[in-house]
């Protein structure tokens, strides 16, 4: 494909040059037309080859960047931790750190989160009683994933 490439980009600086250094008359207009049909006969050769079975398209090895992935999970872990700090603090009112395992594929979904409470602050007695169990079931059906909190 390269070399087709060069191939019209020079036939097509070749005909412009021919066109300013060619004679004005009925010469110059036969040298402009020649140049033309040049243009034309580079331009239609890949459909020859395609017609005689010899143009083969060639597949492209697309490879992933593997420390882009890893630095975008890296990015997903750190933001994802301190979400669910936020969400905890708002919801239950407890302080915690949250360790957020992700997986770099193409959602960067989270697997696994390890949460755990710093303080549990000052709760009503009836709310304090189950925390740890309320905390695991909202963070497993908000995140559809393993969750440990300790």
């Amino acid at each position: 494909m390269k070399e087709y490439i060069l191939s019209i980009a020079g036939i097509v600086l070749l005909s412009s040059v021919v066109t300013v250094i060619a004679p004005g008359g009925q010469t110059g207009k036969f040298i402009r037309g020649m140049t033309r049909l040049l243009c034309l006969l580079v331009f239609l050769a890949p459909l020859a080859s395609l017609a005689e079975g010899k143009w083969e398209f060639a597949s492209a090895d697309i490879a992933a960047d593997e420390s882009y992935l890893v630095s975008c999970e890296a990015l997903c872990e750190r933001s994802e931790s301190l979400a669910i700090g936020n969400y905890l603090s708002a919801e239950y009112g407890v302080e915690a750190a949250a360790e957020v395992d992700c997986d770099a594929n193409s959602a960067f979904s989270v697997k696994n989160i390890r949460v755990i409470v710093e303080d549990f602050g000052i709760n009503p007695p009836e709310k304090h009683i189950d925390i740890i169990a309320r905390i695991k079931s909202g963070l497993e059906n908000r995140y559809r994933c393993e969750v440990e909190v300790a």
